[in-house]
């Protein structure tokens, strides 16, 4: 059995009345998944420090209600075409690149490209 502090209830009831929810995310492909979820994978793949840090930024990312409330790794809106994309440090020169992932059209700004704090579904593409 789970028990819920007070503190646990007060959250939610704080974000449901504010109608916030963390941000949620998916992955590209199985392969970033993997890395993203098994520390040894990642360990493998790209070197013990990187895949700390990579711990750390997911931490962060599951944590947050909006990519404003990202903390570290020095958070950047890269732009493309036909939308930008955000990429997050992780270690050694790497980056943790994502991009919004709404089922419908993601939410817009006046300059038709991503409005990023109002982005609450995010999918992980790439780490490069």
């Amino acid at each position: 059995m789970r028990y819920i502090s007070i503190l646990d209830i007060a959250l939610m009831y704080y974000n449901h009345a504010r109608k916030l929810t963390a941000l949620r995310f998916a992955f590209q492909n199985r392969l970033i998944r993997t890395i993203c979820e098994d520390h040894d994978k990642a360990t493998n793949a790209y070197g013990s420090a990187v895949s700390q840090v990579l711990k750390t930024r997911l931490a962060d990312l599951r944590a947050a209600v909006s990519i404003a409330d990202l903390p570290s790794g020095n958070p950047m809106v890269v732009p493309a075409k036909p939308y930008s994309f955000y990429k997050v440090d992780l270690a050694e020169s790497l980056q943790l690149i994502f991009a919004a992932s709404h089922i419908k059209k993601p939410p817009l700004n006046e300059e038709k490209d991503i409005d990023w704090p109002r982005v609450n579904y995010i999918q992980i593409i790439e780490i490069r």
